[in-house]
């Protein structure tokens, strides 16, 4: 059925042994069974032909039919009988006519006798008496034992004469009684005889009490008479042998374990499974991917798989009674894991009859097997049971209609709800099921109220915002089929919009567009709160709202928005919502005015550590802004001039989040740390902070990555220390893929930041190039451009001044003052400080910019400026720390060198 073969060599030597010892004189017999498909067929054609090619050997095989009455008896004897070397005076007889007269003289010994009328083989019989006797041949009355001995007898014969044979007979499932004592007979020659016997049958047959082949079988074992060979599933190694044939693909073990997942290895359905993947490659692929993506596409159409797994299954399946079949759908419905409790609260059945007749199924074989389960399973007073592979359960859950399907979803989901309310801690596993059944049975408000709560209680331990953000997606799912009504679905609808934005941030993606995308989704929950009409409610919104603004529109659009909801939310009436809001409009006003947005943080977090409701507040929400601010706070003190405090601050919020297992929250301190590191003249200890945050992720930032701004960020910071290090190759490699990267995020919060740093590497590479500075002032200067309009005072600063040594490069002096003066402007107009800016380095490059133009005073002026701002930061440090920042960091020794200064 199925032309796989692969990993078999173990079974093949069995029997090639057993061909071996026939060719030798010593008979054996072995028994090969498995299910439908399951690779018997492709195992017997590969040992036929080694077998074929031992000198002396002759093989001989037949298949049993379906046909079982009176015109069948001994038919695959009779077929092996036909098919032994005839006398040469026998060559002109038919095959039936051969053995007719090779038999009479044995047969009509039988004749009259009493008994019933032999079933099978009549026509034989017949032919024999007629042609020796005068006998009536209705008149054969069987002693069956008789026959059998005198057929096996002949064949016997036929190997004394011609030599060591090997009988194989495929099919034997569908063997008849009288044939099995023929063999029986036969087996009972052995070892003596160089015969060999192989039996090919299925599994199945042990479910059927009364096949005629079970009793033989058990004989044979009984009596050590016969081995048995039984398939399985292939193992990892031969389905990753097998997609490398069928594929050409090299071993990938997450596709070998999703399709061993999918089939348990199962040949026949390996093989179509793998066939529905290279159609689909061949018509419909116009992205040009991969097979091994292709291989873990939940949408490949499953209808021809589906119509395969009945076929391996009918047989099954046609042995068992209804209600075991309504037990085991049902089954299916829970998954491809499920507890027998479940399954007998949705079934209405007893607790007995259920446990029994999943042990009997699961002895019988085909469907489930018992597996140990999670602990908490025990609890549940539960066996614990998987179907053998996902289309087996696949196949049962489709024998339902949708409606029953929902239904059963539901008595499922109502079975767990009952099982969890003993737990003080319900098992997660337990929890995320009872969520799917509420939501495929229909229960789309009891879907989102669950998986929101599920999603809370996560978000508040801290330890995987992105399952956090998985469950909130699902609970979003569930509310979009539910109406707006501006009450309890639409206050969900915000509350739920909330906690997924914010603890998915560092994944976010842009959109150009008002209707997709995160921005999309903070309208939608403005919308949900104006609906309610709930001031609190509306100020939340307006919260989030203001926060997507920052990195969809820029800054100036998002403080309007924070500054409007601030106005509106009474810091002591709700101190909760003044936190949140406060919080975010201080650490965005800081891009523009680092002093009033710290001063609005400080304010913040004093609020944090004075109000109860925050103090003790259980949430999540509150809790992830709590640690934004204090990093905010950390970042912002690197740029107040006190790098020091910064590193306090930062190393303090980083070690508390990885006691906490917070991965998901990691990004932003570890970035930020590493600034710090880099502003410090600490360059090993940033790129170790930096290859850790890149580590946290597996976004590579590739075409085919979904990207991500907070990867483009630690990229790009790889690429400045190693322009750092005069290591431009390096550096311009990274640069430019973080740029691709940020850009394709569409965050309008991180890309000038990039941009920036990669214009800062094409000044500063090594040799210098025309080229590259030109490339530089175009890039620095749409940067500009673009910062003025989203009105990001800090990059559009750096950018200014980047557009200015870029000029001067070129020997365009004035127009690299006028550049350079529009980023002094820019920074003194903002209070002579701003986040991300090296106030140092703006005045030593406008200095070098004066002194170009013949304003040695003014440069001189500027020079000493760039000397306090250095001076001024290093108050904070001592011994080595202040030493490595005066002579490490190439600013300061720059802007010490113009002056002359040793220290």
């Amino acid at each position: 059925m199925t032309e796989i073969f692969v990993n078999r060599e173990r079974e093949q030597q069995q029997l090639l042994d057993m061909a071996t010892a026939v060719a030798g004189g010593t008979g054996r017999a072995y028994c090969i069974e498995g299910p439908v498909g399951i690779g018997k067929t492709a195992l017997l054609k590969a040992f036929q032909e080694r077998a074929a090619t031992m000198p002396g050997l002759r093989i001989s095989k037949v298949t049993c039919h379906g046909q079982i009455g009176a015109e069948n008896s001994y038919g695959p004897i009779i077929d092996l009988l036909a098919l032994q070397p005839a006398p040469r005076s026998a060559q002109r007889w038919t095959r039936r006519r051969r053995i007719a007269t090779d038999l009479a003289p044995d047969l009509l010994e039988l004749v009259p006798v009493a008994g019933t009328v032999l079933k099978l083989g009549t026509q034989l019989i017949k032919d024999v008496i007629k042609e020796h006797s005068e006998a009536d041949p209705n008149a054969l009355i069987g002693q069956v034992g008789r026959v059998a001995q005198i057929l096996a007898g002949a064949l016997l014969r036929a190997v004394v004469v011609h030599g060591p044979t090997l009988l194989i007979i495929d099919d034997a499932e569908r063997i008849d009684p009288s044939s099995c004592i023929v063999l029986d007979y036969l087996a009972q020659a052995l070892p003596s005889a160089p015969l060999g016997l192989v039996l090919v049958h299925r599994d199945s047959v042990w479910a059927a009490e009364q096949h005629p082949l079970i009793g033989l079988l058990r004989t044979w074992r009984s009596h050590g008479l016969a081995r048995a060979i039984r398939l399985e599933g292939l193992p990892d190694t031969a389905v990753g042998e097998y997609l490398r044939q069928q594929l050409n693909l090299p071993h990938d073990e997450a596709a070998v374990r999703g399709l061993q997942d999918l089939t348990a290895g199962h040949p026949l359905l390996l093989a179509q499974y793998v066939t529905l993947v290279r159609d689909r490659q061949e018509a419909d692929n116009p992205e040009g991917r991969s097979p091994a993506d292709m291989l873990t596409d939940p949408g490949l159409p499953e209808g021809p798989l589906l119509d395969t797994v009945e076929t391996v299954l009918s047989e099954r399946l046609a042995l068992l009674d209804p209600a075991t079949i309504r037990l085991l759908v049902i089954a299916a419905t829970q998954g491809r894991l499920f507890l027998s409790a479940v399954v007998q609260e949705a079934s209405g059945l007893s607790r007995e009859e259920v446990l029994e007749r999943l042990y009997e199924v699961e002895e019988r074989g085909g469907f489930i097997q018992a597996v140990p389960g999670p602990e908490w399973a025990a609890d549940t007073r539960s066996d614990c049971y998987q179907f053998q592979h996902a289309l087996v359960q696949r196949s049962l859950y489709a024998r339902q209609s949708g409606q029953l399907r929902r239904d059963r979803h539901l008595a499922v989901a109502e079975a767990i709800d009952r099982l969890l309310r003993p737990f003080a801690d319900p098992p997660r596993d337990l929890l995320l099921d009872l969520g799917r059944h509420y939501h495929l049975g229909g229960a789309m408000q009891s879907a989102a109220r669950h998986n929101y709560r599920m999603a809370l209680d996560l978000a508040h331990t801290g330890s995987s915002y992105a399952e956090v953000a998985a469950l909130c997606s699902q609970a979003m799912n569930a509310l979009q089929r539910l109406p707006s009504d501006g009450g309890d679905n639409d206050r969900l609808r915000v509350s739920t919009l909330e906690l997924l934005l914010v603890t998915s941030e560092t994944y976010w993606e842009a959109s150009d567009s008002d209707e997709s995308g995160i921005l999309r989704l903070a309208v939608e929950a403005a919308e949900a709160a104006d609906r309610v009409g709930d001031p609190p409610l509306q100020a939340r919104a307006g919260f989030l709202y203001g926060k997507i603004l920052l990195h969809t529109r820029g800054a100036e659009a998002s403080l309007n928005v924070l500054a409007d909801a601030l106005a509106r939310t009474g810091k002591e009436s709700d101190p909760v919502n003044w936190f949140l809001i406060a919080a975010e409009y201080g650490a965005q006003l800081t891009q523009s005015d680092l002093v009033r947005g710290m001063a609005m943080m400080h304010e913040a977090e004093e609020l944090l550590h004075l109000a109860p409701q925050l103090r003790d507040a259980q949430d999540a929400v509150v809790r992830l802004i709590a640690d934004q601010l204090e990093q905010h706070l950390g970042i912002n003190h690197l740029d107040a001039g006190d790098p020091h405090g910064a590193q306090v601050r930062l190393t303090a919020v980083l070690e508390r989040l990885q006691a906490r297992g917070a991965t998901d929250q990691l990004q932003p301190p570890l970035n930020y740390l590493a600034q710090t590191r880099i502003a410090l003249g600490d360059l090993m200890g940033a790129q170790e902070l930096l290859d850790e945050a890149i580590g946290l992720t597996d976004r590579s930032g590739a075409d085919d990555s979904p990207p991500s701004a907070w990867h483009a960020y630690q990229v790009a910071l790889l690429g400045h220390v190693a322009m750092l290090r005069n290591d431009t190759e390096t550096a311009l490699e990274r640069l430019r893929a973080s740029v691709d990267e940020v850009d394709r995020s569409g965050i309008v919060s991180i890309a000038p930041l990039v941009h920036n740093y990669l214009a800062e590497a094409l000044l500063e590479a090594h040799p210098a190039d025309d080229r590259r500075i030109a490339e530089a002032e175009r890039l620095a200067a749409q940067n500009a451009a673009d910062c003025r309009r989203a009105g990001a005072a800090r990059s559009e600063v750096v950018a200014w001044s980047l557009v200015a040594r870029a000029r001067l490069a070129q020997g365009r002096l004035q127009e690299a003052l006028q550049a350079s003066a529009i980023a002094v402007e820019i920074l003194e107009d903002s209070g002579g400080r701003l986040p991300t800016v090296s106030v140092e380095e703006i005045y030593y490059h406008h200095a070098k910019a004066l002194a170009a133009t013949g304003d040695q005073d003014g440069a001189t002026r500027f020079l000493e400026r760039a000397w306090q701002e250095i001076q001024y930061k290093a108050v904070s440090l001592t011994g080595p720390a202040r030493r490595r920042f005066l002579d490490n960091v190439p600013i300061n020794r720059s802007v010490a060198g113009a002056l002359g200064h040793n220290e």
